[in-house]
């Protein structure tokens, strides 16, 4: 069986968080039912929540940096979606 996690992955992208600095992500999807999650690499566990598509398939994730950061942002499988995410909205 294919790890849910890495199954249907379209997108790696990799930032470095700033002190007191939003930063943004944006991808075309090409569909809309896709998850973003921003992840700070040096710990593994995510410090912003997911979004979802917007309506243009594209996501925009915004949240604020947290200094010399390395974040991974993948854009997964819906199946890796948590539960609180909500349509058309930040979580």
């Amino acid at each position: 069986m294919p790890d849910s996690d890495n199954r249907r992955k379209h997108a790696t992208e990799r930032r470095t968080a700033v002190a007191d600095e939003a930063m943004t992500i944006r991808h075309n999807l090409g569909r809309q039912d896709i998850t973003v999650t921003v992840w700070a690499e040096d710990d593994g566990q995510p410090f912003r929540s997911t979004v979802w598509a917007e309506d243009d398939n594209t996501v925009t994730v915004t949240f604020k940096g947290r200094p010399g950061r390395n974040c991974r942002v993948e854009v997964s499988d819906p199946d890796t979606r948590p539960p609180a995410a909500l349509p058309g909205g930040r979580v």
